[in-house]
């Protein structure tokens, strides 16, 4: 299956898995900086995952058996031709005083606990008002996971929601190449700190501002795809309540060479939706 974006050439495959490998470029950052021996891993269950060799996605049964024979797998690729209209999730973004950022070997997380224990970003469905998810952290996806009719984009982020019940929300984003910052000034301060995170480690960032508005309003003009998913990862644990911004978020080409320096591919291919819905949200254009 091929992705494409803005003529951008996506993937090659390994011989020996069939298993593509991602190769960015636009105009002047044409540089890939991935090959075929680049290996990403990270432990799980005391034994080592990957996106490519002898660890890539198609070996993850060895992990956890719900990543080959699970029936609520994510990501997926949305086909616009079979959404349906439900409610958008009500998210209440808060700024934040202290926050860590991470590299952990297979991405670049913001963890939002510890001295934030007072301040938080809520998310609430309509349909069950008092089941309420607090965000976690958010990371990055490169590119992609989630594509919409067979297309991906150069980077995803996911903001990771968890209720007290212990039930997960996803809010996904793409980012899409532009010469405007659609994320306001947000991803550019990130981009900021990767230089110091390239390798597996942590540092603390203060004063995480100007946070989330943005999404809300292009969720409630363009609306989100819904549905019941997994964790891409291992152990693909399955009943995540999925929700992926319709409109892309704008980056430039310097906020998407700064994450593609700072992490190798970790995009974990789409899944067989096995019958499932997915529900296109929209309050109105």
């Amino acid at each position: 299956m091929f992705r494409e974006f803005g003529g951008i050439t996506l993937f090659t495959l390994v011989s020996s898995y069939n298993i593509p490998i991602y190769h960015r470029g636009f105009n002047c950052l044409a540089t890939t900086f991935l090959n075929a021996n680049t290996r990403l891993e990270r432990r799980a269950g005391g034994l080592v995952f990957g996106y490519t060799g002898e660890n890539n996605p198609e070996s993850w049964k060895k992990f956890n058996e719900t990543c080959a024979v699970g029936k609520f797998q994510s990501p997926l690729d949305f086909e616009n031709d079979s959404l349906l209209s439900e409610e958008i999730p009500q998210i209440h973004w808060t700024d934040y005083e202290h926050v860590e950022f991470h590299n952990t070997g297979n991405t670049v997380e913001v963890a939002l606990g510890g001295a934030n224990h007072h301040r938080k970003t809520t998310l609430v469905y309509k349909s069950n008002p008092n089941e309420v998810f607090t965000l976690q952290q958010f990371h990055f996806h490169d590119p992609s996971e989630h594509t919409v009719t067979g297309s991906g984009y150069p980077l995803e982020a996911h903001f990771v929601f968890k209720s007290e019940k212990g039930s997960l929300a996803v809010f996904g984003v793409f980012m899409q190449f532009s010469d405007v910052d659609g994320s306001r000034g947000f991803l550019h301060r990130l981009v900021n700190y990767l230089p110091k995170v390239n390798k597996p480690t942590h540092i603390p960032v203060l004063k995480l501002k100007k946070f989330g508005g943005q999404l809300n309003y292009l969720a409630k003009k363009h609306g989100v795809y819904r549905y019941q998913g997994s964790l891409t990862t291992p152990p693909c644990s399955e009943g995540v309540n999925w929700n992926v911004l319709k409109k892309p978020v704008g980056a430039s080409s310097e906020i998407l060479a700064g994450f593609w320096k700072s992490m190798p591919m970790n995009s974990r291919y789409t899944q067989n939706p096995h019958g499932r819905g997915v529900t296109n949200n929209v309050t109105g254009e």
